[in-house]
């Protein structure tokens, strides 16, 4: 009492604090979230994990950095299904940094191997891929070298897209929103975690935007200097998610052999194919974004 608080008050502190956890209200929690939640959630981390994966097999030497990021992918996982909301959004956020980060380091990479043309014009980035952490950039202005870099597919702002500003009004909390912090003890009275959906809610939006401009990011980077048919991440054949998830991603797959397909039909026509041997556009683009062709995807009609 002697540091201002009431007697009521110190007594509240005191039975809920000093490390002690409601064991027993977790898995409540928990159970509700994975009721509801689950599948958005598993959309989220089990496609970052896995294109992270992917791109790391491809690119050993260049895109080591991103690999040390998927064990905080993790803890925000656990967190978010306990009622951690507050702390998982912190540090999602965080995560969100650290793959902007490694995201300029892979770029610096592929230039300084002569991959892809130099790097010039844009404000800020020998500051974005310098070792000295007195050049370290904060989130926004990341955001902005990733936004001039131009591997975004049709995304305008990152830092618009990705809810950043979000992010930042939970980490640098002001007083409105410590007062209605999931762990603001002398608010709720208890230490009791409790499901929120609207929270859940927001965490999700802001979750599978991060994970959608990174998939576009790596594979419009990717097509750049090393184009494949395979894409970087084939959502309905790895993932829960599929191409209404993440549009944005699914429009650069979309754009990706167009060029390619509208030599096919010059050519079917001058072989003078009917049209029963050839699929649609949009039954080929399906079978080079989606599908990872299996068998029998497309069955020509002689």
């Amino acid at each position: 009492m002697c540091q201002g608080y009431t007697e009521a008050e110190a007594r509240l502190l005191l039975n809920n604090l000093d490390g002690f956890r409601d064991e027993l209200n977790e898995p409540s929690v928990y159970l509700e979230t994975l009721s509801k939640y689950t599948v958005r959630f598993s959309m989220g981390f089990q496609t970052i994990s896995k294109a992270t994966m992917g791109v790391f097999k491809r690119y050993p030497d260049s895109a080591d950095t991103y690999i040390k990021h998927l064990a905080r992918l993790t803890t925000i996982a656990n967190l978010l299904g306990t009622g951690y909301y507050d702390a998982s959004t912190v540090l999602l956020r965080s995560s969100i940094e650290a793959f902007l980060r490694s995201n300029l380091l892979f770029v610096h990479d592929l230039e300084q191997r002569g991959l892809i043309p130099e790097i010039i014009g844009i404000d800020g980035w020998e500051s974005a891929v310098s070792d000295d952490p007195k050049d370290a950039m904060a989130l926004g202005q990341l955001c902005k070298v990733m936004s001039n870099l131009n591997f975004n597919g049709k995304i305008k702002s990152p830092y618009q897209f990705m809810k950043i500003w979000y992010l930042n009004e939970v980490t640098h909390s002001n007083i409105d929103i410590i007062e209605a912090g999931d762990d603001n003890v002398m608010t709720k009275q208890s230490i009791r975690k409790e499901f929120d959906e609207v929270k859940c809610d927001e965490f999700a939006t802001v979750l599978l935007r991060f994970v959608e401009f990174q998939i576009v990011f790596w594979q419009s980077l990717i097509d750049a200097f090393d184009p494949q048919i395979k894409p970087v991440i084939m959502l309905s054949i790895e993932t829960p998610a599929d191409d209404t998830t993440f549009p944005e991603y699914q429009s650069v797959l979309e754009g990706r052999f167009v060029e390619e397909f509208e030599e096919l039909f010059r050519l079917a026509g001058i072989l003078g194919w009917g049209e029963k041997v050839l699929p649609t556009m949009k039954e080929l683009i399906a079978g080079k974004t989606n599908s990872g062709f299996p068998e029998g995807w497309w069955q020509p009609e002689f």
